[in-house]
């Protein structure tokens, strides 16, 4: 390769690894970075990937990292410097690529592009920090391509085994992408490897011939065979039919294309490309398979029968319609040129009378649309919305060039190949998208996406500038790059201000706040203190009342807590996704606690959206929690829970609560509001936006009353990341008393919905009544979310409702509005209203009664998009209304789907369950009889925490029965209630069939036994 492409892209992707390197101290994420920390360190600690703690992806990126942080020490710092140099050089890669498709001018554009594509969440965290795979993913597949194309350009067969070594690299850290990356890499050698002569006479071409074939079906069947009964049409429609279009054109290629190489046999060169993929993985794979079994081996590696993708499926947006558009606005643009060219248009004129006309319309839109998050904001959620669009466009628009490539002679067949690697390279890597079809997803699906897409671009510069001077060209070059350099100019814009605007709002580094956390050296806008100080001081209380050794359990997603704290989880789940692990995996977390119960545990009692109905659905755990441990110290968001069996601890008050240092109020921000100047005032607020506020500054919530009108709006604006419930109530407030402009009173009413306070809410009850347009539409979303929140809020483990403290919507707020409960009463009873705010109100009001709940079930024209009837449902068994049964419950929600069952429905039984023997009965007949398969094993799993004798008899007789996941069930309920004389039949599935079903048999049986030993039992032998 010659060395000034590689000097260009040198170029660029040091430009990138300083943008990256930039962020390396920004931020933690609790969630996810914190699983993959933790686990990790679990790794450098010699613990076992999948047999000593549960993950969700191949083990190198374990390995690899553990590596890093044994040689550079435990911090967060040494990963995140190696992933800036990983992501750096796939920029490199990426420009490499570009530049086999485009002119210099624009093939740095791609790279840039996937750069600032990558989240970055100002005031909380930059996604490249995080130490997923995917981010080797791009690198591996971008690398793979690469050598396709020299393989392509050659002939040499070393390039095809160099292939299957990448694929098996990218195997290794992530299994979905390695697969999809050897499947593109098997088409791209057959793209360009030939079948043989067309009469097959020898015995040697007849074998290449059926060999070739063989290939190419076994892999595009293989590849459908991955999603069969998983996928939906749409799907079908976006993903695997371009997959499919893609296969066809590298075998109408191989069968027309005149080879300008010597390349080597389809057999030599499909072994190289699989004994590549096979030389990577087989040793870890034999050593993980010794470990696990064939049967779990398939599941925790392959995910093979996992259901993984059940659990975090979201659907591919409905675009249809948009990509049609799309494609005929593509076609327009590829023969209008020809059609104006000659005439008293030039094509380059009216590219630069549509850049014209196009800036006048973002100026517009600018000044004039509501834009209620603001003009960045509203461009950037376009662009995450939009790419959903433009990539499948990109695609087949591609995979027409592609075609339109292919030819008889020599002249096309470079241009060909490099063509149809690309467009099948492409097309597989963004099947990585499957199962989550969601931005972030999509970002590291989609770097040969934004390659083939700025392609296309480059084309149309071409096109449109063909027979223009000079000047022409660069007006459109400018016309067709500048709204791509435009829309990253505003995803830019807020990241950088975010580490470099200091509150002067010059360059510089803003006030800051650092974590107090030894393995996490970072900082955070000053605005964030509260909840840097709140992780800070739960670290500091593990290391001042734990020692080293000592074990702490988390929940639902507080592995950041075991990191960063040094205190190990006596389970093997630290990530308690509702769904995901399940109720097998709950099951087993309470087991491990029952046998070395931890002296503390830290919960989180306020969750990000991702984790709101963890405590709902893990109740099993949640009851463990609240039985065997107390609420001992409050720390912020954080409780952290204390065994009951442990001693008192003589230098901390049982239940004692710390509230961790909020942001101290510079002076500039307090004297600048108490200027007498509005213009003084409106600038201080301008300048704290640097801060990223968070919780309740004092000062700035008082800007929300001041007398001058524009100030009041700037208010809004700074307080716009606020998270505290005087915020929320203040802000509702001010839209109330109409203190706001139109813009303002739509935002204040949306960011009122993220937390809000017993006095907000009842004004936003107040709002979706009297308000109109806009207000009252974002009044009815912020009370159907608050009301989610304080559902959940009411099953936190260890969670203590305090006066005022809003746990249950309408015990308190409105008992003195009688009018207002008259409205909401109305609300219930109308079909026509807002299905959110019939939930919302469901909630709201004391004055349910069992004929207007039971009307709302049984009405046939309820859509049941937000889950209003079933949640009718659960308030009416939450009140203790007597007209419910075990039986009804789990008939009504039976209807409703799976998702309500496996929420809804257990904490709905607890509720009904009165004791009784009739109650015992139904719900041991819903674990043996019900005739949905959800039900029993949703019954068997209660068994285990509630019942009598009938329940006990049903899981006994679920011992015998063919379904695992009600045999596990069965063995948790003989284990948890300690029903030791069945331990003869227990032993009996010690050599189950299952292996999932065998733990729970060897952690039954060891229960079991010990209890008989102690109580003196002479146990059946089964």
């Amino acid at each position: 390769m010659r060395k000034r492409p590689i000097v260009f892209a040198a170029l660029v992707a040091l430009a990138g690894f300083a943008y990256f390197a930039a962020f390396t101290g920004y931020g933690v994420n609790f969630e996810d970075e914190g699983t993959l920390l933790y686990q990790i360190e679990r790794t450098a600690d010699g613990q076992v990937p999948y047999r000593e703690f549960h993950i969700g992806y191949t083990p190198a990126i374990y390995y690899l990292h553990a590596a890093i942080m044994n040689t550079f020490g435990r911090s967060v710092m040494p990963g995140r410097w190696v992933l800036a140099a990983v992501n750096a050089f796939s920029m490199f890669l990426i420009v490499l690529l570009s530049l086999r498709l485009m002119a210099p001018r624009l093939a740095w554009l791609p790279a840039v592009f996937y750069m600032l594509a990558i989240p970055v969440h100002p005031g909380a965290f930059a996604a490249f920090n995080i130490p997923y795979p995917v981010w080797y993913n791009v690198l591996f597949f971008c690398a793979g391509v690469l050598s396709l194309l020299a393989f392509a350009r050659s002939g040499n067969a070393v390039w095809a085994g160099l292939a299957g070594l990448l694929a098996g690299a990218d195997f290794m850290f992530k299994p979905n992408a390695g697969l999809f990356q050897l499947a593109a890499s098997s088409f791209a050698i057959l793209s360009v490897v030939p079948m043989g002569p067309g009469s097959l006479i020898e015995v040697r071409e007849k074998i290449a011939g059926i060999w070739w074939w063989a290939l190419w079906t076994c892999t595009l069947v293989g590849t459908w065979g991955v999603f069969m009964g998983k996928i939906g049409p749409l799907e079908v429609y976006v993903l695997l039919l371009p997959v499919t279009v893609a296969a066809l054109l590298c075998a109408w290629r191989c069968s027309v294309s005149v080879p300008t190489v010597e390349y080597p046999g389809i057999i030599k060169a499909s072994l190289l490309l699989i004994g590549g993929f096979i030389v990577v993985n087989l040793p870890w794979m034999f050593i993980v398979h010794g470990q696990l079994g064939t049967q779990q081996f398939l599941i925790k590696v392959f995910f093979l029968g996992a259901d993984f993708e059940k659990f975090y499926y979201i659907a591919y947006p409905l675009v249809g319609t948009a990509v049609l558009i799309g494609l005929l606005a593509s076609v327009a643009a590829a023969v209008l040129p020809a059609m104006l060219r000659g005439g008293r248009v030039a094509p380059a004129a009216l590219a630069a009378g549509g850049l014209v006309a196009g800036t006048l319309g973002i100026a517009f839109l600018a000044r004039h649309a509501l834009m209620p998050e603001g003009f960045s904001n509203a461009i950037n959620s376009e662009f995450e919305s939009a790419v959903f669009v433009l990539t499948l466009v990109a695609h087949w628009v591609f995979l027409l060039v592609a075609a339109r490539s292919i030819g008889t002679s020599k002249d096309t067949a470079e241009v060909s190949a490099c063509n149809v690697i690309f467009a099948v390279s492409t097309v597989f890597m963004y099947l990585q998208l499957y199962p989550r079809t969601d931005y972030m997803h999509w970002v590291t699906a989609a770097p040969l996406s934004i390659v083939l897409g700025i392609a296309l671009v480059d084309a149309g510069v071409r096109r449109w500038s063909a027979g223009a001077g000079r000047f022409g060209r660069a007006l459109v070059y400018t016309a067709w790059v500048a709204p791509l350099v435009f829309v990253l100019a505003v995803r830019a814009a807020p990241r950088i201000a975010a580490i470099a605007v200091d509150e002067n709002l010059g360059f510089g580094r803003p006030p800051a706040v650092t974590l107090n956390a030894e393995r996490a050296p970072v900082w955070m806008n000053a605005g964030r203190a509260l909840r840097y100080n709140e992780l800070a001081e739960v670290v500091g209380f593990l290391h001042d009342y734990t020692e080293p050794g000592d074990e702490v359990f988390t929940f639902p997603a507080l592995d950041i807590v075991s990191f960063l704290s040094d205190r190990h989880n006596p389970t093997r789940h630290g990530y308690f996704y509702p769904r995901w692990p399940g109720h097998d995996a709950e099951a087993e977390v309470v087991a491990s606690l029952m046998e070395r119960a931890p002296l503390y545990a830290v919960v989180l009692h306020a969750h990000a959206p991702f984790f709101v109905s963890a405590p709902m659905y893990y109740y099993d755990l949640g009851q463990y929690l609240d039985t065997h441990y107390r609420p001992f110290v409050k720390i912020g968001r954080y409780q952290v829970l204390r065994h009951r069996g442990a001693v008192p601890a003589a230098h901390l008050a049982a239940e004692a609560a710390v509230e961790p240092a909020p942001m101290a109020v510079p002076v500039w921000l307090r004297d600048g509001l108490a200027s007498t100047d509005p213009a003084v005032r409106k600038h201080t607020l301008a300048r704290a936006d640097v801060l990223m506020i968070e919780d309740a500054a004092a000062p700035v919530i008082d800007a929300l009353a001041d007398p001058d009108p524009a100030v009041r709006d700037r208010a809004v604006w700074t307080l716009q990341r606020a998270s505290d419930p005087r915020v929320g109530d203040a802000l509702v407030r001010a839209v109330a008393d109409w203190r706001l402009s139109p813009r303002e009173q739509v935002l204040a009413t949306r960011l009122a919905g993220r937390v809000v306070g017993d006095a907000g809410l009842h004004d936003l009850f107040l709002l979706a009544r009297d308000a109109g347009g806009k207000v009252r539409s974002e009044a009815i979303a912020s009370v159907f979310y608050e009301t989610l929140r304080r559902v959940a809020a009411s099953f936190w483990p260890g969670a203590r409702p305090a006066v005022g403290a809003g746990n249950a919507i309408g015990d308190n707020m409105l008992a003195d509005d009688t009018e207002l409960t008259r409205t909401i009463q109305r609300w219930i009873q109308n079909p026509y209203e807002d299905l959110r705010l019939r939930r919302a109100a469901i909630r709201a009001t004391r004055e349910l009664d069992t004929e207007t709940v039971v009307s709302l079930l049984r009405d046939p024209n309820v859509f049941d998009e937000y889950g209003a009837q079933p949640y009718a449902a659960y308030e009416l068994g939450r009140r203790n209304l007597p007209s419910l049964s075990i039986a009804q419950a789990f008939g009504f929600f039976g209807y409703y789907g799976d998702a309500y069952m496996e929420y809804l429905v257990p904490r709905l039984v607890r509720r009904v369950f009165d004791g009784s023997e009739e109650s015992d009965r139904q719900l041991a007949e819903a674990a043996l009889y019900s005739d949905k398969s959800i039900v029993r094993r949703q019954a068997g799993w209660l068994a285990a925490t509630m019942g009598a004798e009938h329940t006990v008899k049903a899981a006994a007789r679920n011992l015998y029965s063919g379904d695992a996941d009600l045999r596990k069930s069965a063995l948790w309920t003989l284990h948890r209630r300690g029903r030791s004389e069945y331990l003869g039949e227990v032993r009996r599935l010690l050599s189950d069939p299952d292996f999932g079903v065998r733990e729970f048999a060897e952690r039954a049986v060891r229960a079991l036994e010990l209890r008989a030993l102690v109580q003196g039992e002479v146990p059946s032998q089964g």
